[in-house]
């Protein structure tokens, strides 16, 4: 039974739920396409066996692949028309990521998913919001 074998010996129990880390077969980030179905290189990964063999710790250390980047533009105008000396209306308009540039958020990194090496979220798109504010 798989269930109760820890390949590492490092109290993953169960192995298969919990898991370890995969053996590093080459640089995922070297020639990696970035995009939407396949952002790192998934051969440069292989699963660790499942069989009933001596504790092997993978070799792929922690933060291995490269992230997406995030590329965000805000943009703010405001505008305040006084009315007498102490009241006054304060009008506002706010756009974030005015120029809507996809930015991936989340990547699949199991190897055993049938989503590996794929982009699963992004994050928020243009939002654009106005406002006014009347002070007395």
């Amino acid at each position: 039974a798989t269930s109760s074998f820890d390949p590492a010996g490092l109290g993953f129990v169960p192995a298969l739920v919990a898991g370890g880390r995969p053996n590093t077969l080459c640089d995922p980030n070297a020639g990696a396409p970035h995009d939407r179905l396949k952002y790192f290189n998934t051969q440069c990964f292989a699963s660790n066996p499942t069989s009933n063999i001596s504790n092997i710790i993978g070799t792929a250390g922690r933060g291995t692949i490269d992230g997406p980047p995030t590329k965000r533009f805000d943009f703010t105008m405001t505008k305040i028309i006084r009315f007498g000396e102490t009241t006054r209306l304060q009008i506002r308009g706010e756009a974030f990521n005015i120029f809507n540039h996809t930015n991936f958020r989340t990547i699949t990194t199991n190897v055993t998913s049938g989503t590996y090496g794929q982009v699963t979220a992004v994050r928020d798109p243009r939002t654009i919001q106005l406002g006014a504010k009347f002070i007395f």
